[in-house]
């Protein structure tokens, strides 16, 4: 939903609060026994996601945090909303808001079914994606820019959009694609502060790590894709803003969202959900996606491990207040590059709580299958975030997580 990816939806009406006030930390958990799950168990477990993602797109070819519900492909299956925490009981309770056209969601979209191997050229959800890539097309302005120049979640919708044309085009290899998805990269890599960061506007001059994550994610894709830019420049700037952003607090190496040291950002309605090292799991992935020799997971330094521990002390929960899917992302992209103890008691954290509470499958909805029951194969909108993305963003962001274990578990099955 925007930025969150999550990093959040930096929008307007409902601005970030900067760090989270701090919170007593949540009392570990202890370690998860090993997952029961198998990789057959989360493939189908995405597939069911991807389906309701297929029959809440709007017939234009986008998807909206807010009027899904009204675009469903499901008309007489019972719609029931969130079951626990945000909004029970209230008509459409689980929809976030409509900004800057629905880019980031739709994006997030794509994402969601390129990283099942689908495009618009092969596989079995042809038709959704190519409208989808149809939609955000027409959408590009000839600066390159996803959506309206100005729009207070200009960069990180159009950092949404380039990954997901750049991991398009990189898997279908679609030539009409290429010049679009060059285009989105260069408006990306303009709009980086000089030596530094981004923020939610072009050069703005000052940088958060969440929209730097984002954005440098989206040129690491375009690498990946075989599209052009000056990469290492890039880098260099990602890596000084990190150095900034990070400190030693009471003896843990901490990165900020937007200063040195811990917390998440929040928005304004949602400062008391439990803050968690969202930012230092940014850090860890940009790290070591920059190839920073200082972040070597074969010689984790103090500070890498400082980090890393974080997380194992802050396991993926089924709670009030302490659900966040964005963490929860960022954390496993950290862990899975990682490997060994670290992630495997993580990840069989997560499985244990994204698994049993997708929608179908929890006790509330026993026996429900896809025309009965509207939210089938999402997740309720109860993550930080909520007010923002809704349903579509827990659902697209938990997709994207789940992709990432279920590379390892065929990894490790090789």
């Amino acid at each position: 939903m925007t930025r969150l990816l999550l990093c959040a939806l930096a929008l307007c009406l409902l601005a970030l609060s900067g760090h989270a006030q701090t919170k007593p930390k949540p009392t570990p958990a202890p370690a998860p026994a090993k997952t029961s799950y198998s990789a057959a168990d989360v493939e189908r477990r995405v597939t069911a996601a991807l389906e309701w993602l297929v029959d809440h797109q709007n017939k234009e070819g986008y998807w909206s945090a807010a009027s899904f519900g009204q675009d469903t492909a499901r008309p007489r299956a019972a719609r029931k909303g969130n079951l626990q925490w945000v909004k029970t009981g209230v008509e459409n309770g689980d929809a976030g808001v409509t900004a800057n056209e629905h880019i980031a969601m739709t994006s997030l979209a794509l994402l969601a079914f390129t990283g099942s191997g689908y495009d618009h050229k092969d596989g079995g959800y042809k038709s959704t994606v190519r409208n989808a890539i149809l939609w955000l097309r027409k959408l590009q302005q000839p600066s390159g820019l996803f959506g309206q120049e100005g729009s207070c979640s200009m960069v990180h919708d159009h950092a949404v959009a380039t990954m997901a044309m750049c991991e398009v085009y990189g898997l279908s290899d679609d030539q009409i694609l290429k010049p679009i998805a060059q285009k989105a990269v260069e408006w990306l890599v303009d709009a980086q502060n000089p030596g530094k960061g981004w923020r939610y506007t072009a050069k703005a001059g000052d940088n958060d790590t969440q929209m730097t994550g984002w954005c440098a994610m989206a040129l690491h894709s375009a690498k990946v894709a075989g599209l052009e830019a000056d990469f290492p420049a890039m880098w260099e700037g990602v890596n000084s803003w990190l150095d900034q952003a990070s400190a030693e607090v009471q003896g843990v190496y901490r990165t900020g969202f937007t200063s040195p040291g811990g917390g998440s950002p929040r928005q304004r309605t949602t400062t008391d959900w439990v803050s968690h090292p969202e930012m230092d799991a940014v850090n860890v992935v940009l790290r070591m996606a920059s190839g920073n020799k200082a972040w070597d997971v074969k010689k984790p330094s103090k500070q890498f491990r400082g980090q890393l521990d974080l997380f194992g002390k802050d396991l993926p929960v089924w709670e009030d207040k302490k659900v966040d899917y964005a963490y929860w992302h960022w954390a496993t992209m950290a862990l899975f590059n990682v490997g060994g103890a670290d992630w495997d008691k993580w990840q069989s954290a997560l499985l244990d709580v994204l698994l049993k509470n997708q929608r179908g499958w929890r006790n509330e909805d026993k026996d429900s299958f896809e025309a009965v029951l509207d939210e089938h194969g999402s997740w309720d909108s109860v993550d930080p975030w909520h007010p923002l993305g809704g349903r579509v963003w827990s659902t697209t962001i938990n997709i994207l997580t789940l992709q990432v274990v279920r590379r390892f578990m065929r990894l490790n099955s090789k």
